[in-house]
């Protein structure tokens, strides 16, 4: 693997009406690989990726990273056969690149439900890691959220469990 090509995943949970509804799902590419976007896709020379540079990424995106084959979703021991991953959109930021797509779940709470999520590249490009404070989420009375996103893995464990008052 070639060093700057790491990518920091950042997931937020929603949850409503007792279901985990989406993930909100960021890349932040670290400093080589923003600093390769920038250099390919910088037609104006500014430093900068204006929106119409950061199109350009996001079609990029759509027609050379197959999310589904990425990301390894597994719900209650059930992996989803093909997340269907949506609304991809590249954003330059504090000299950094940005990657944004959801995942819409639609998966029910009853008493607990188990969460892993892991983004490999079997090509070899890239390499995902989550880091402390990867796993935010909308705090609905009645859930308690528990994750080992504070041990720096490569494979997110999330468990949201109803302490019996949520929303019905």
């Amino acid at each position: 693997m070639a060093p700057g090509l790491d990518v920091y995943v950042h997931m937020e949970l929603v949850v409503e009406n007792d279901h985990l509804q989406n993930l909100h799902l960021k890349w932040d590419f670290a400093e080589g690989l923003s600093q390769d976007f920038l250099s390919e896709y910088d037609k104006n020379g500014d430093g900068v990726l204006n929106p119409e540079e950061e199109l350009d990424v996001t079609a990029f995106f759509y027609q050379h990273v197959h999310l589904p084959d990425y990301g390894h979703i597994v719900i209650n021991s059930q992996k989803l056969a093909t997340p269907d991953f949506q609304n991809m959109q590249f954003e330059w930021a504090e000299d950094q690149g940005r990657m944004s797509f959801t995942l819409p779940l639609h998966e029910p709470i009853d008493e607990q439900l188990q969460l892993n999520v892991r983004f490999i590249d079997a090509g070899g490009e890239f390499d995902f890691y989550y880091v402390q404070d990867s796993v935010s989420w909308n705090s609905p009375p009645g859930y308690q959220l528990i994750d080992n996103a504070h041990l720096f893995p490569q494979t997110l464990k999330v468990r949201i469990e109803s302490q019996g008052n949520g929303q019905e």
